[in-house]
């Protein structure tokens, strides 16, 4: 879609072009501020015919970084992200920090020259940098080798006892390439192999009876020990390359955190900030960040990713994927177990960054958007103090319900409650609703007086309709107390009212829903961390059962297999070496 002087405003794909373009002219789409200005700036439409989906996916995002349309999503800032190059080709490999990945380098054998990245936080950078010098016997003064100069003098990191001598002549280049493929291996997130380069490395010095430098690797391996450790996620036994990828959606921003695992561990976390147009799904919107994020991953790429929701164009996705990394990729939505717990850490890493990132609370115009609500809700005064419930649980089981609080437009944390949820079983979130709402009502399970005669002039649900309906009847007339009860349904963001059939009028664009968006996420938010917090405690629980372990075992077993599961997986032999084989057959014979 062109403007009048030529310039590119949105770039799309459509497997019906008619159907696609005559969409932003129906009275759906024109309620969308952003949908009348790209219309009222269109002068011309050109098309390109593509022979698949793919090629179709792969041309858009070409020609999206190619004119960079105003009216596509696209992340947050225009800054280049930085990464880690080798380049196996060189003489002596060097290990160097880079701002893309070059045209010419796309073209050769990742072999031979691999990136590592897209780094976010430069302080990453730097850390990774510092850890790598530490553990492996890289020479300062490669570049300058491979250059053809002549090195006068040792380098650095040979008086610090931290160069392999290739600046001394004591190394071979095709010895220091192998030393640097360690490090390819290290940024991979496989720790066996770089283990046992400096074990290998540690004997042979051992063996010559060179004690003190024996040492130096000793240290070496126990800081990369710690750091693995560290690195260690609840599950073992995770082996694919895999990314987790978290989406938070707050008003026309959204935050997506990435995971990186790779061999059982978790190597990177990224976060990215993105438009998010009103008039796109979630489904649409996880699209668009895999687009985006992926487009910059050339090395290091995973074999699935995990999402909340089923991406639209998933096969078409998975498609470009395989076809941009050679080798086969797989987009799943996880429905239990490790890759749906890691998946909640993602979205939960998302959350933690929205306020920093978004800041959403400054960008509102609390008082606009009270005086809308009021308006739009019939009350004679702004609505000084607003609840928001939400429900959650897993798998029907552990269900808990969350209340927040907004005084004057503004989160009020300290008022924030949680609920275990006592008469409602099998994942019935509106009976559940309705019974956390009564007990927050009358007082019940409250023990601070003045918090509970703080009644709100109105409390939000998350639901549609239908939802608002059955959770209002469950709670009858006598729990109402003068409060106004509404619900906000999340696939159309349309706000409801008891005994009406049709939405409030509330601009898509509107400080008042936006402020309603804001309290249903942060409800959502509260409950899922409460939910999660309990699943943690109930793993402790059960290990703590076991009969005749005390403390520091049940502590050993958790550091080397990860969890409870872990544990049962492992054999006995596996188990016997952390705690020995009396203990290790108790254990086993519990499990």
């Amino acid at each position: 879609m062109k403007s009048n002087s030529g310039e590119v405003l949105y770039v799309g794909k459509a497997v019906n072009l008619k159907k696609r373009v005559t969409s932003y002219w129906s009275k759906t789409n024109q309620q969308f501020p952003k949908i009348q200005a790209l219309v009222a700036k269109i002068k011309k439409i050109d098309h390109i015919v593509t022979d698949s989906e793919v090629e179709a996916l792969i041309l858009e995002n070409q020609l999206i970084k190619k004119y960079r349309p105003p009216f596509n999503v696209v992340l947050r800032d225009d800054k280049s992200y930085q990464y880690l190059k080798i380049d196996l080709d060189e003489k002596y490999p060097t290990l160097n920090v880079v701002r893309k990945v070059s045209e010419a380098d796309r073209k050769r054998p990742k072999s031979k020259v691999r990136y590592f990245g897209p780094y976010i936080s430069s302080a990453t950078v730097k850390n990774t940098l510092k850890l790598i010098n530490s553990i492996f016997p890289i020479c300062a003064k490669a570049k300058q080798l491979n250059s053809g100069g002549t090195v006068k003098s040792p380098c650095l990191n040979w008086h610090l006892k931290r160069c392999a001598g290739a600046c001394v002549g004591q190394v071979s280049s095709e010895a220091y390439r192998r030393i640097m493929q360690r490090v390819v291996d290290f940024l991979m997130g496989q720790d066996k192999q770089a283990l046992k380069y400096l074990e290998d490395k540690m004997q042979k010095l051992v063996s010559e009876k060179k004690f003190e430098a024996a040492a130096e690797i000793r240290d070496r391996i126990k800081s990369l020990e710690v750091f693995f450790e560290r690195q260690k996620i609840d599950q073992p036994g995770l082996r694919l390359a895999s990314d987790y990828i978290g989406v938070l959606v707050e008003a026309e921003k959204m935050v997506v955190s990435r995971i990186v695992v790779r061999s059982g561990k978790l190597i990177d976390q990224q976060i990215f900030v993105m438009r998010a147009p009103l008039e796109l799904s979630k489904p649409e919107l996880i699209v668009r960040a895999l687009e985006l994020i992926y487009d910059a991953v050339y090395d290091n790429a995973p074999q699935q990713i995990f999402v909340e929701d089923k991406p639209v164009e998933k096969q078409a996705m998975e498609s470009w994927l395989s076809h941009l990394w050679g080798k086969q990729v797989k987009i799943t939505v996880p429905q239990k177990g490790t890759n749906k717990k890691i998946l909640l850490l993602a979205v939960k890493n998302a959350m933690s960054h929205s306020g920093s990132l978004l800041n959403l609370e400054n960008a509102l115009d609390n008082t606009k958007a009270l005086k809308q609500l009021a308006k739009a809700l019939k009350l004679k005064n702004p609505p000084k103090r607003l609840e928001a419930f939400d429900i959650s649980h897993l798998g029907g089981t552990q269900t808990v319900g969350s209340m927040v609080v907004f005084e004057k437009g503004a989160p009020k944390k300290s008022e924030y409650r949680r609920f275990r949820v006592k008469t409602v079983s099998g994942g019935d979130d509106y009976q559940a609703l309705a019974e956390v709402i009564k007990r927050r009502l009358s007082g019940k399970n409250i023990a601070d007086k003045k918090f509970a005669a703080s009644l709100p002039q109105a409390i939000l649900i998350d639901g549609g309709k239908g939802q608002l309906s059955t959770v209002v009847n469950n709670l009858g007339k006598k729990d109402f107390l003068g409060i106004k009860f509404l619900s906000i349904a999340k696939k159309e963001e349309l706000v409801y009212v008891p005994g009406s059939t049709t939405p409030l009028k509330l601009s898509r664009n509107s400080e008042a829903l936006k402020l309603l968006q804001r309290l249903r996420d942060e409800a959502h938010r509260f409950a899922l961390s409460y939910q999660v917090s309990l699943r943690a405690k109930q793993v402790g629980s059960k290990i703590d059962k076991i009969p005749q372990i005390g403390n520091n075992t049940r502590k050993k077993l958790i550091k080397a297999f990860g969890s409870l599961a872990g544990v049962k997986q492992a054999t006995l032999k596996e188990v016997g070496r952390i705690i020995g084989e009396k203990k290790a057959k108790i254990v086993k014979e519990y499990l």
